[in-house]
């Protein structure tokens, strides 16, 4: 079982890069492999070519980045179900993704759609915990207008 693990080879689960335990200490976010301040590591979202949206392990919407905003995401969706911030032609396709991450059967799927620059990729990842238990999922919206634009130019 692949999947995003929270832990990679290089970093040891519950230790940071300092030795300390990771979690928040005196407003900054304690990593295995660093620490930031929470204005940075909002300001590093911001600039990443994407968008992010977390659903925790109980199928709600805990975090989307402000990134690039290819879909409107008003800030009622946090902390409700994530069906009920799909409309209701997609919700039956979202509950069988989730599934399939929960129940191990896949670790990824990809989408692919439209927007008004161009082609957008919706890549849908299971998150997983250092045992392989699922924790949630990551949708990473990213558009790829700019690149056919710049391979084809």
């Amino acid at each position: 079982m692949g999947g995003f693990s929270a832990d990679k080879s290089r970093a040891h689960a519950g230790a940071s890069a300092h030795g300390g335990e990771l979690g928040v200490r005196g407003g900054r976010v304690v990593l295995p492999t660093g620490d930031l301040g929470t204005g940075q590591l909002m300001a590093i979202l911001e600039l990443l070519p994407c968008d992010l949206t977390f659903v925790d392990a109980d199928d709600v919407v805990q975090f989307f980045s402000l990134g690039v905003g290819l879909y409107p995401r008003p800030l009622e969706c946090l902390g409700r179900s994530v069906y009920e911030c799909h409309p209701e032609r997609t919700r039956e396709t979202v509950r069988r993704t989730i599934q399939s991450f929960r129940d191990g059967s896949r670790d990824f799927v990809d989408m692919w759609t439209r927007s008004d620059e161009g082609p957008v990729r919706v890549r849908y990842c299971a998150v997983r915990g250092d045992d392989g238990s699922y924790l949630g999922s990551l949708e990473i919206a990213q558009p790829f207008g700019d690149v056919l634009e710049r391979l084809m130019g």
